[in-house]
């Protein structure tokens, strides 16, 4: 029997690494949470003190639109702060972002003049803030108003220490490009076009890709 030489077996090894990573893993957990699963155990009330974190490299274009989105998230003002760290941003982002910390109180804002990477920023964030729980999000995807307490609802069972969801872009690739986001939370599903946010049924995802690719189709982009 012929023996694999050095770089054959590094790369046999490197083949079967990806293979497991995309494919053998997530059959895997497919196949356990079927022979035993967990199912949430939650706990209502919960509104435990939320700190809200985002790093954000030049993201004028897009800052306004999320703070305004963040709060008008559906929970408690006094147990929700919101923490954002422009992360050697030059197209003018901390001044939008000062903007609004000077007509919230809940908004905190940092800042570094050269660019020291998301885990960077977060973990910064982390030490400062003052929340039980830490909500992470990026600057582009907007939530539903109902997404942190739905989120928050699966986190409610004390086994569970991090809640997160899928997300799904469906239109043209490109910047400015319309598209559609949906964020898979618990039974239901978070779903963002360019001018509205809405929370459906999570069986009813492939009904909303179709009905953009229609939108496509017939050239009514203004719909999405």
């Amino acid at each position: 029997m012929t023996s694999l030489t050095g770089f054959e077996a590094v790369a046999a090894a490197s083949a079967a690494t990806l293979l497991y990573t995309y494919a053998g893993y997530p059959l895997l957990v497919a196949a356990w949470s079927r022979v035993a699963p967990r199912p949430i155990r939650a706990c209502s009330p919960y509104e435990p003190t939320v700190s809200v974190c985002m790093a954000v490299h030049d993201g004028r274009a897009h800052v306004t639109d999320k703070l305004t989105n963040l709060l008008a998230l559906e929970y408690p003002g006094d147990k929700i702060e919101f923490l954002v760290f422009s992360d050697g941003s030059t197209d003018g982002t901390e001044e939008v972002l000062h903007a609004f910390a000077a007509a919230d109180p809940r908004i905190r804002v940092f800042a570094s003049p050269e660019r020291l990477g998301k885990p960077s920023a977060l973990n910064r964030l982390r030490a400062e803030a003052r929340g039980e729980v830490l909500l992470l999000c990026d600057v582009r995807q907007p939530f539903a108003s109902s997404a942190l307490r739905e989120l928050l609802r699966s986190l409610s069972d004390p086994r569970v220490g991090c809640v997160s969801g899928n997300l799904v872009l469906a239109g043209d690739s490109g910047a400015g490009a319309p598209y559609v986001a949906v964020l898979g939370v618990s039974d239901l599903v978070v779903v963002a076009t360019r001018d509205a946010v809405l929370v459906i049924p999570k069986d009813r995802a492939q009904d909303v890709r179709l009905l953009v690719e229609a939108a496509k189709k017939s050239g009514r982009d203004d719909l999405l």
